[in-house]
């Protein structure tokens, strides 16, 4: 199997229409995303007389998507990164639920909804100012 860099990676918001099939827009200047993922849900059910005294678990079911962590060169002048409809302050400050598209490399696609939960800018002072997102994924994803 060969592998796949990184480089590449396109990162999408799409509009507002939840339950429709969303229209995408690429966003502009992102330079991370990590990491894509989730994990099974499994509870413990360790009992007195366990063997051993060993922890034992149980798979419930569910699946948790973990929280995805996005950089991007900041840049407001974006409409996909502005504080207008569309974009990625926009969708924080109003808390709204939004259809994203995560495209890698290899062809892997991941597309899921999420609320932006966190946006942090950071402003070194001999660097280009940068925009930290945390986006919290709700609901089933569709891999293709």
């Amino acid at each position: 199997m060969a592998a796949t860099g990184g480089f590449g990676v396109t990162f999408y918001v799409g509009n507002k229409e939840l339950g429709q099939t969303p229209s995408y827009t690429a966003v502009a200047n992102v330079e991370n995303i990590s990491p894509v993922g989730g994990e099974g849900v499994m509870d413990e059910i360790t009992a007195h007389d366990s063997t051993g005294g060993w922890a034992e678990k149980v798979a419930t079911g569910l699946f948790r998507m973990n929280d995805l962590e996005l950089s991007l060169v900041h840049d407001l002048t974006l409409a996909t990164h502005a504080n207008a409809s569309g974009g990625l302050l926009y969708n924080w400050l109003n808390k709204i639920l939004v259809a994203y598209k995560i495209s890698l490399p290899d062809g892997m696609d991941w597309a899921f909804d999420a609320y932006i939960s966190k946006y942090q800018v950071e402003a070194v002072k001999d660097k280009a100012m940068r925009s930290k997102l945390s986006l919290t994924i709700t609901g089933q994803p569709t891999i293709s």
